[in-house]
């Protein structure tokens, strides 16, 4: 899976992407985790 983010190019904005991808990771990492039981690395 991957997900384009098309922006207009400047610090903040580049900000503002890395953040919403981090959130991205944070959520798929812990739909994950619900997925792996007693060995769930997220927990």
């Amino acid at each position: 899976m991957s997900i384009t983010i098309e922006v207009q190019d400047g610090p903040a904005t580049e900000e503002a992407v890395v953040e919403i991808v981090e959130d991205v990771n944070d959520a798929a990492e812990y739909a994950i985790g619900l997925g792996c039981g007693d060995d769930n690395p997220y927990q």
